[in-house]
């Protein structure tokens, strides 16, 4: 059983904040004086606190001191010219200030001219996990996404917001044992900080998270609960552009969606970047674009790209290239402002589909199938010649077909079905090599060698016909 909700804050006093007042000067450089130095690391991101700013505060001899340095990008930290004596040394990082937690001190005691080195760190995943989700015991394979919810251009936070989080799970069905894909879905609202959390969202799996409010919305982005840490952090962007929202929600339970706005979005935002390919190398045509905003871009021989035009908020940018892993990376974007926000692409390694080269012959179903004078029927070099940076995409500009989103994910939806006639949603059947009922978009658009599409259920393949009611897409891919 999932629980979704915000919690009661847990305060957890700062031992260190008691002397934070005294801020007298620490002694001048001399013969007896040392050192305390070494690093803060972030285990929840698996990488160096870079940024953190590290208190120290002498404890003993009188009076009391208290000062305070920013770690250097490899989290390290250096205290010098330090008499003698007792301290007490903490951290403090933007992830302990979303938990609301503030770890204990860790005490040193430093001698005459000596030198300590003192390594600081995010506490256990458990310790973390408890607090973003304070008074619940979640079981194994269950974390938290928390962050805050604020105003794209004024960057305040928004309270009462809605924040709604979608998944899928695979489960066997006792009746027929067969896998079933389960659909998860829960929503919280945002306290009067803007702060959420939604705790019991499974590790490892792919989260579509959106913030919400009234109509105005954020951009829809992929988060994982890495398993190690248990905990994501996910700041999110509301854009005020008066825009009807893409889901709606109630603060307890997400409604149906609504579908995707029938044009791009636009707006004054920028990106600029580098991708990077094998070996941090610049990795030339790579074509980027941000979800459901207006424009691409390809990055040119250095790497180097720039998108404008763009909505603000929390935004999904994409990029694709044809032999790597295709890219979804949340951005936080400004209006009138120019982000910068790099690229790391990992390639596919595919001899197959290198080497193979699709013939005609090989798919004599779509050979069939077109000598029927039904349908759509798009081979290869057409295909090719529509640039499409999604599989969606083929269609989008197609009469019959219409292209919405659900839960992030693009639909196809027939306006010729039987059930478009009475204004219901129609979604067609989306067919890939046989396999019916799959999301369009799990197949690039370069592996695909031949597409049927058929706006109504006349002239669908009779294997399909009794399943498809709203139209069929029959996709063929490489063999």
């Amino acid at each position: 059983m999932y629980t979704i909700g915000i919690r009661p804050v847990l305060a957890v006093l700062l031992s260190i904040g008691t002397v934070a007042a005294a801020a007298a000067p620490l002694a001048a450089q001399g013969s007896g004086t040392g050192r305390i130095e070494g690093q803060v690391s972030d285990s929840l991101h698996d990488r160096p606190a870079m940024g953190a700013t590290v208190f120290i505060s002498r404890l003993s001899p009188e009076p009391r001191t208290f000062v305070s340095v920013f770690a250097d990008d490899a989290g390290r930290f250096r205290f010098d010219s330090l008499v003698p004596g007792r301290y007490a040394l903490n951290f403090f990082t933007p992830t302990l200030d979303s938990l609301e937690l503030v770890l204990p001190d860790h005490e040193v005691i430093l001698e005459a001219g000596g030198r300590q080195r003192v390594q600081l760190g995010l506490p256990s995943p458990a310790t973390l996990r408890a607090a973003a989700c304070p008074g619940l015991t979640l079981p194994p394979g269950q974390g938290a996404v928390v962050g805050t919810v604020t105003d794209a251009t004024s960057e305040r936070p928004i309270a009462g917001a809605s924040v709604l989080v979608v998944w899928r799970e695979l489960s066997v069905d006792r009746s027929t044992l067969g896998v079933v894909n389960q659909e998860r879905r829960g929503a919280v609202r945002t306290d009067s900080l803007g702060r959420y959390r939604l705790c019991g969202v499974p590790w490892g799996e792919s989260l579509v998270v959106q913030a919400q409010d009234s109509s105005w919305f954020s951009g829809a982005v992929d988060a994982v609960v890495d398993s190690a840490a248990t905990v994501r952090l996910l700041a999110l962007g509301i854009d005020r552009s008066g825009r009807e929202p893409v889901l709606a929600a109630t603060p307890d339970v997400v409604a149906a969606p609504r579908g995707a706005p029938s044009a791009l979005r636009t707006g004054s935002a920028s990106i600029q970047g580098v991708v990077y390919g094998i070996g941090d190398r610049p990795l030339s045509d790579v074509q980027l674009r941000v979800t459901d905003a207006a424009g691409t871009a390809r990055s040119d021989s250095l790497g180097r790209f720039t998108l404008s035009g763009l909505p603000a908020g929390t935004q999904t940018l994409e990029a694709r290239r044809v032999g790597y892993v295709a890219r979804r990376i949340p951005v936080g974007l400004r209006s009138g402002q120019t982000i910068t926000q790099d690229v790391r692409m990992t390639r596919i390694v595919s001899l197959d589909s290198i080497r193979i080269i699709a013939q005609r012959s090989r798919y004599p179903e779509f050979e069939r199938h077109r000598r029927s004078a039904f349908g759509r029927f798009l081979d290869e070099s057409e295909i090719l010649r529509r640039n499409p940076f999604r599989t969606s995409d083929i269609l989008r500009m197609t009469p019959g077909f219409q292209v919405v989103q659900r839960e992030a994910q693009d639909v196809i939806v027939s306006s010729r079905g039987s059930r478009s006639l009475s204004r219901r949603s129609c979604p067609m059947n989306i067919i890939i090599d046989g396999m019916q009922h799959m999301d369009i978009d799990m197949v690039h658009p370069s592996d695909i060698v031949a597409m049927e599409a058929y706006s109504s259920n006349l002239g669908v393949p009779a294997e399909y016909s009794m399943t498809s009611p709203c139209g069929a897409v029959v996709i063929w891919t490489r063999r």
